[in-house]
């Protein structure tokens, strides 16, 4: 199966590419960078050399959709959603995972609420399937748009889904996750800017981080009622990594070989 990757330059599609060769069943096809077309792969991802040689190229929508059994997209939100539009509105039969946040939202207005950008797709948005095997495998199977989830989002509604989905908690729940700094992506910041981060460990986007109503939405879901939510992100001076601690009091008292046996 031949997996094209737009928008590959960046560490979410460096480590996309990692994964891909390291799949038995996928082969690299076409890589692409709107600021970098012409370039090797190895030059902005060099723990890749001599395993992709290839240059990044321009995009050609045709051309991806052409030579692709499976798009991934690596770009950021906004952009995501106007190209992965193009992408259908051209053949509506494509496979193609999307690895921002355009299309993880059920509720649109939610969406243009925390990401503060008007989404230009609201009918290929009912379409996408939020990407958790864990929880939706069967959705996923038959799905041709899959919104890959975030990376916090990931660790709170695994960490939390067993409980959540049996009743077996009360509704305020208060989710702590650190997470690396690689996590912040490429672009530069004054909070990931090496003399700033090194030795240093903070809290961030307290109140107003977008991966939030991420995370309800998805613990809502598996509850069948609404959550109190308390999301904090810390950034830690290490590369890479998350780690979720997710706090969640007792409706009745279990014992801990219980709890245990439900995960």
């Amino acid at each position: 199966m031949i997996a094209s990757v737009i928008g590959a330059t960046g560490y979410t599609g460096g480590e996309l590419l990692r994964l891909l060769l390291n799949h038995d069943k996928m082969e690299i096809g076409l890589l692409t960078s709107e600021t970098h077309a012409g370039k090797k792969v190895s030059q902005f991802h060099p723990n890749l050399m001599g395993l992709v040689d290839q240059d990044f190229i321009a995009l050609d929508v045709n051309k991806v959709i052409k030579e692709s059994d499976v798009i991934f997209a690596a770009l950021p939100h906004g952009a995501s959603n106007e190209i992965i539009s193009k992408i259908y509105s051209i053949d509506e039969n494509v496979n193609l995972i999307d690895l921002s946040g355009d299309f993880r939202f059920d509720d649109l207005s939610v969406y243009e609420e925390w990401y503060k950008i008007k989404h230009t797709d609201p009918e290929l948005n009912k379409k996408a399937v939020f990407g958790l095997p864990e929880l939706y495998k069967d959705k996923i199977k038959k799905a041709k748009l899959i919104a890959n989830p975030g990376c916090y989002p990931t660790s709170a509604i695994l960490g939390s889904a067993p409980l959540l989905k049996n009743k077996l908690v009360k509704e305020d729940i208060i989710v702590d996750s650190k997470s690396g700094v690689s996590g912040a992506g490429k672009k530069l910041t004054d909070n990931t800017h090496f003399p700033e981060a090194n030795d240093n460990f903070s809290a961030y986007g307290v109140a107003t981080h977008r991966h939030s109503p991420e995370i309800q939405q998805e613990m809502e879901k598996l509850f069948g009622k609404k959550v109190n939510l308390s999301f904090t992100p810390h950034l830690l001076p290490i590369n890479r990594g998350i780690l979720t601690t997710i706090y969640m009091s007792f409706i009745d008292f279990m014992e801990t070989k219980e709890v245990i046996n439900l995960y």
